[in-house]
């Protein structure tokens, strides 16, 4: 079984054209359900590492979502400039 990860898509875009994208490594998840039921019940929490990662003037994030440890190493790929072999 894959871990899931909460990720959250910021509307801040870097130098090189790449939106921000903050993995939550902690908790992981079992399933994406489990996933969504933390997420719906930890908002403030959230939103309070996303402010100290970002800061005030970021704002709140695109999108959370949640989604297995393929597509975390993909977009972590991604914004490294690789591609998964």
């Amino acid at each position: 079984m894959k871990t899931i990860f909460l990720v959250a898509l910021m509307n801040l875009m870097s130098v090189d054209g790449y939106q921000h994208i903050y993995v939550f490594t902690k908790p992981t998840f079992t399933t994406i359900e489990e996933c969504k039921d933390w997420g719906r019940q930890n908002t403030p929490i959230i939103a309070q590492q996303l402010y100290r990662e970002y800061g005030p003037d970021i704002g709140p994030p695109h999108m959370v979502s949640c989604v297995n440890e393929d597509i975390v190493r993909k977009i972590q790929l991604a914004q490294d400039g690789k591609t998964e072999t």
